[in-house]
C-alpha cells in the first residue's frame, strides 16, 4: 500500500483487529471532493484582468496619442476582472486545494476494499464525502456495518470511517457431514469431524478452497494443519472414505496458501491461543 498522498481515501488494513480477505467479498468507494471546475474559469479571468490592466497602462505610457478614455476602460475593466476572481479565490480555497489534488495526484481511481475490518483515512487536503459504496461477493444478505457510509465525510488531512464489514453472517453450520460450496470457486467441501476447539474439513472430491475464510465463517480463527488426500473425501490415502466413515487425519503439509488451497486437500480450523 502506497503511503503517498491519493487522491481518494486510502483503505488501511486494521491487522491489530484481526483483518481477514473474506470469501470474495468486497466493497468499492467512490468520493467526490469540493467543487474545482470554477478554478480553471477564475484562474483565466485574474490573467485577463493582469493583461488589460498591463496593455492599458502601456498606452498610458507609451502611447499617449490612442485614446485615454479606451485606456482607462482597458484598466478599470481589467481591475475588476482581477478583483471578482480574487475575491472568488478568497473565499474558495477548498476548491482551489481539490484542483491542486486533481493536477497531480498519482491515482484517481476508487478504493477497493478486500480486507475487513478496514480504516478508510482521508489524506487530503480537502474534505472527501463518499459518493457510494457498491459491496459485492456477498454469499448471503449485503450488510455494511461500521461508521462509513454514503454520504459520510471525511475531514480534510487524516479524517476517517471504519468498515466493519459488508455482508451477513454466513449461514454455516457447524455439524458433522455438513457441506457447502467454495464461494469464489463453487467447489464442495465437507465437515469431517468438529468440536468447540477445532474442525476438520476436507474437499468433497477437489477444487480451490479459500481454507482461511471456511474457517472463520465457522468461527474459527485460522488454519491449522493441512495436506492432500490422495483423492479421498474425509481421509487420506486409503479405500473408500466419506464423513461418515472418515479415515486418518493424517496431513502432509500438501495443498499450497491456506486462502487458495487445491487439488484434493483437508484441513483443520482451530482458534488462536489465549
Amino acid at each position: 500500500m502506497k503511503s503517498n498522498k491519493l487522491i481518494l481515501c486510502l483503505a488501511l488494513v486494521l491487522g491489530a483487529m484481526g483483518s481477514a480477505q473474506l470469501w470474495a467479498q468486497s466493497a468499492t468507494v467512490t468520493y467526490s471532493l469540493p467543487e474545482a471546475i470554477p478554478v480553471l474559469g477564475h484562474s483565466l479571468l485574474l490573467l485577463l484582468g493582469a493583461a488589460l490592466v498591463g496593455l492599458a497602462m502601456f498606452w498610458l505610457r507609451y502611447r499617449p496619442g490612442l485614446s485615454r478614455n479606451l485606456s482607462m476602460v482597458l484598466l478599470g475593466s481589467g481591475v475588476v476582472m482581477m478583483g471578482t476572481a480574487s475575491l472568488w479565490f478568497s473565499q474558495n480555497t477548498q476548491a482551489v486545494a481539490a484542483a491542486t489534488n486533481i493536477l497531480f495526484s498519482e491515482n484517481s481511481s476508487p478504493v477497493d476494499v478486500t480486507t475487513f475490518p478496514a480504516e478508510l483515512t482521508n489524506d487530503l487536503s480537502v474534505p472527501a464525502t463518499l459518493r457510494s459504496i457498491t459491496i459485492s461477493g456477498c454469499s448471503t444478505t449485503e450488510q455494511l456495518t461500521g461508521t462509513c457510509s454514503v454520504g459520510a465525510t471525511l475531514e480534510a488531512s487524516g479524517g476517517s470511517c471504519m468498515i466493519e464489514s459488508i455482508c451477513a453472517s454466513n449461514p454455516l453450520s457447524g455439524e458433522v457431514c455438513f457441506s457447502s460450496n467454495e464461494f469464489a470457486t463453487e467447489d464442495p467441501w465437507v465437515i469431517c469431524d468438529i468440536n468447540e476447539t477445532e474442525a476438520w474439513i476436507s474437499a468433497d472430491t477437489g477444487g480451490t478452497y479459500n481454507a482461511l475464510a471456511i474457517c472463520q465463517g465457522l468461527g474459527y480463527d485460522t488454519v491449522g494443519q493441512q495436506g492432500g488426500t490422495c483423492g479421498n473425501v474425509c481421509g487420506y490415502c486409503e479405500g473408500t472414505t466419506s464423513c461418515e466413515n472418515p479415515g486418518a487425519r493424517t496431513f502432509d503439509g500438501g495443498g499450497g496458501d491456506i486462502t487458495a488451497m487445491s487439488n484434493t486437500v483437508q484441513w483443520t480450523c482451530v482458534n488462536n491461543p489465549g
